[in-house]
């Protein structure tokens, strides 16, 4: 198999340099109201985040005294509808559909709550029109399940990229961890528009994803 060797490197910016939008998604149980002050306390206290650059989408109420401390700080708290009631997962499309009516510079950093991020993500060095994200750390889907998915959707296999384990797994370019996807802010409409499509086709053939269905 045929692994790239080498990235391109691009400039970073220095925290006080970086601009764009960094959000999230809550969904409806407790547990993320709670995981989303750690999230803002990681940004905006140790990485040095202006409140004003956040965005917390809501799936369901917005009355909680952890959103109604957010607001107070500055925050943006708004509420969107479940993406698909058949993987809740997939609520951080509508978070990122949201975005695309603002207008912004720099980068749209998206990310889980359950982060805590010690670095201002504005500052990764991504370039034009590419989507910054890590490896996922599993094999999940397995690379089996993976080529039926693209041989069922007619699409050329993405290269064979090393995961940092296990120990010689691979995976393809492109599947990341959720946690953290960052792109230009130009490229957000394409981005959530696309992720949308190929969501809901593959929510549609969810057997495919074979032992990975429920990840």
């Amino acid at each position: 198999m045929d692994l790239p060797s080498e990235r391109p490197d691009y400039e970073a910016v220095d925290g006080r340099s970086a601009v764009g939008l960094i959000s999230c998604v809550v969904d409806e149980p407790p547990r993320f109201h709670s995981e989303v002050l750690r999230w803002y306390a990681s940004l905006n206290r140790i990485a040095g985040v202006d409140a004003k650059d956040l965005i917390v989408h809501v799936v369901g109420s917005t009355d909680t005294v952890q959103l109604d401390y957010l607001r107070s700080q500055g925050v943006a708290v708004k509420n969107v509808e479940p993406f698909d009631t058949r993987h809740p997962h997939c609520n951080k499309i509508s978070g990122a559909l949201a975005l695309i009516p603002f207008e912004f510079e720099g980068l749209v950093a998206l990310t889980d709550t359950d982060v805590a991020l010690l670095e201002d993500p504005r500052t990764l060095a991504v370039p034009p029109g590419r989507l910054a994200s890590c490896v996922v750390h599993w094999p999940t889907p397995s690379l089996d399940a993976l080529r039926v998915i693209f041989e069922e959707a007619e699409l050329e296999l993405p290269p064979l990229v090393p995961m940092e384990w296990p120990e010689n797994a691979v995976t393809v370019a492109g599947n990341g961890n959720g946690g953290l996807y960052v792109a230009n802010g130009e490229l957000l409409s394409r981005l959530a528009n696309a992720w949308k499509t190929w969501a809901l086709w593959l929510l549609d053939r969810i057997e495919l994803l074979g032992d990975g269905r429920f990840s």
